[in-house]
């Protein structure tokens, strides 16, 4: 999932404001909504501390609602640089975590340091989703495999990539029909070149739960 700006740049030699003096582009710059508050600013790819993050964010979505629940995380890493989210040796590495209320029935989005503009500093959370037929996602729990481990373990499957481009962590029900098993606590990576991995994201205390 890409979130772009008008206005923001596409690379490293077009201005931030195209056609606009620079002495007014500069009054209202694009600057990271809640910087830091959920993800750092700077980090290594791949992020080595989702954990936390995602529950920095969980801390937050129950501020809209006190039921809500991470059911997805999806990450991108984009070759640009950006005066906002998460930024790496490697490019912009873009994080979306999912929530879903169960008794509202609607779902929101956090984007860990959302450009944004001072006029709307919440702007790392977008309530446009709405109702959804979410009921049927298992909700992520507290512990989970770290992305870092995960591409260490698809590396011991067979992936040749040194690195991703890109994660997403779900916790599906249900029996796979593809030829790779989908089903529970997985993350999906696709690396920098080759086929898709799954990776199994129990960690112990989880993995003892479901027995």
């Amino acid at each position: 999932m890409l979130f772009r700006h008008s206005g923001q740049p596409s690379g490293p030699d077009i201005p931030s404001n195209p056609g606009i003096p620079s002495n007014l582009a500069n009054l209202n710059p694009f600057t990271p909504a809640h910087a830091g508050e959920i993800a750092p600013l700077k980090d290594s790819w791949p992020l080595p501390d989702l954990p936390m993050i995602a529950l920095k964010a969980r801390d937050r979505a129950r501020k809209w609602s006190q039921d809500a629940e991470l059911v997805e995380i999806n990450l991108q890493l984009q070759s640009w640089k950006d005066q906002g989210y998460i930024q790496t040796d490697d490019g912009t590495a873009q994080l979306t975590l999912d929530f879903y209320s169960p008794s509202r029935q609607k779902a929101i989005l956090i984007i860990p340091n959302m450009p944004t503009v001072p006029a709307s500093p919440d702007h790392d959370l977008d309530e446009s989703i709405g109702f959804v037929d979410w009921g049927d996602k298992l909700a992520i729990p507290d512990k989970f495999l770290s992305l870092t481990d995960a591409v260490r373990k698809a590396q011991q499957k067979g992936m040749r990539a040194p690195s991703i481009k890109s994660a997403t962590l779900t916790n599906s029900q249900g029996t796979s029909t593809s030829d790779e098993d989908t089903s529970g606590l997985k993350w999906e990576l696709e690396p920098v070149f080759g086929q898709r991995y799954y990776v199994d994201a129990k960690v112990a205390d989880n993995a003892a739960s479901d027995k």
